[in-house]
């Protein structure tokens, strides 16, 4: 009985190393895509904002002057930076894949216990998937974090959000987004705020790229209209029903 117990507890002790030693890392990754996108032809402006006040002045202007500059093609080429993380489940397949989409001022970070990585553990959405069999893959969305900056008010715009977010969907679903990421059996987008805004009409202009969606935290206001309002009349598309009365 001796010698069982302890031949037990070595094999325990084995697993458990084992279980360690195998979670493998998260790597950043990055990706070059060339989008064609509708647009709407705003002139840039660059307003001094340090005056009190002007913040909010700004942001009328603005969602006014999206909602009537005429529509035009932008062509580019684009980078996007993100954390691949591999499920920590010895033994399971790579192959469900959550796609993360944080929200307007944060980083792929947002996932990984909070904006600044200063949370619990318990708080990683990330780490919160990978232990249920789920890879993820967490993105800096166009003009924010390691990704692009290009110009704020011609490139940041929802359509040209769509298109990436397809083009990256896309390369996925093909097997050729990187050589760390193996090809996803299901894809789950999982957004914030203003990533939710981006999955919902993505699913709404691609229906078949995405299995299935998770959208937190929907924005209402002009947070939601802003370079939006005019983008769902011209692809007649379903406003949020967080923005109607």
């Amino acid at each position: 009985m001796y010698l069982k117990a302890l031949s037990l507890l070595s094999y325990y002790l084995t697993f458990c190393r084992a279980s360690r030693t195998s979670k493998q890392p998260c790597q950043d990754v990055f990706f070059t895509f060339n989008v064609t996108s509708t647009i709407k032809n705003v002139s840039p402006q660059h307003p001094d904002l340090s005056v009190p006040g002007s913040i909010d002045t700004y942001r009328t202007v603005l969602t006014q002057r999206y909602a009537t500059a005429p529509n035009t093609t932008r062509d580019a080429t684009y980078n996007l930076a993100g954390v691949y993380c591999p499920v920590t489940n010895p033994g399971r397949s790579p192959s469900r894949l959550q796609l993360l989409a944080h929200g307007s001022s944060y980083t792929k970070e947002y996932w990984d216990r909070g904006a600044w990585g200063s949370l619990p553990l318990k708080n990683s959405w990330t780490e919160y998937a990978r232990s249920r069999s789920y890879s993820t893959l967490a993105i800096d969305r166009l003009c924010s974090g390691a990704s692009s900056h290009p110009d704020t008010q011609l490139d940041c715009q929802l359509g040209t959000s769509i298109e990436i977010l397809h083009k990256l969907v896309s390369a996925l679903r093909a097997g050729n987004a990187s050589t760390e990421i193996p090809v996803p059996e299901t894809l789950t987008y999982v957004g914030h705020s203003a990533g939710s805004i981006a999955g919902a009409n993505l699913a709404q202009a691609y229906p078949d790229e995405i299995d299935t969606m998770v959208l937190t935290g929907y924005p209402s206001g002009p947070i939601a209209t802003i370079g939006g309002a005019a983008y769902y009349a011209e692809h007649n598309l379903s406003v949020p029903a967080s923005s109607s009365p």
